[in-house]
């Protein structure tokens, strides 16, 4: 695990990299279900964009089918993360995080997630070696 940046202490985001690991076992999984468990007795602060739900969601549909996005997301609603909408404020970072870091417009939202509550982006995905300087990365 490598950490670049430094957000508060025990507090993260999940990008649909790190959404999709946990779910699928993938790399990082493990560490994920660490701070679920932090989570759950609130030692952890776990929050993730609704974009970014909706990313993983769409990809588990494409790749097995509704009845496995559903089961994905009655998972996710189990688990100790809080769930962002996308109001203008969001949205006016996650634009202004994709010009700057030429970022895809999901993995926008979570970074700028990250940097709106001073968190760690947990994440897997290379995109964001573009944007390290913007936020604190844990790469899984």
């Amino acid at each position: 695990m490598t950490v670049l940046g430094r957000g508060e202490e025990n507090r993260f985001v999940l990008d649909c990299y790190a959404i999709l690991s946990f779910l699928e076992g993938g790399p990082g999984a493990d560490r994920i279900r660490e701070l679920m468990e932090m989570g759950k007795i609130q030692k952890a602060s776990i929050a993730t964009t609704v974009v970014n739900i909706g990313e993983a969601l769409a990809l588990v549909e494409r790749e097995r089918g509704l009845t496995s996005a559903q089961t994905a997301l009655a998972r996710i609603w189990d688990l100790p993360i809080q769930l962002h909408e996308v109001g203008e404020g969001l949205a006016l970072s996650a634009a202004r995080l994709q010009a700057q870091g030429n970022l895809p417009g999901g993995d926008s939202f979570a970074l700028a997630l990250a940097r709106n509550l001073n968190a760690t982006l947990l994440t897997g995905n290379p995109v964001y070696e573009r944007a390290e300087n913007l936020a604190a990365v844990e790469w899984l």
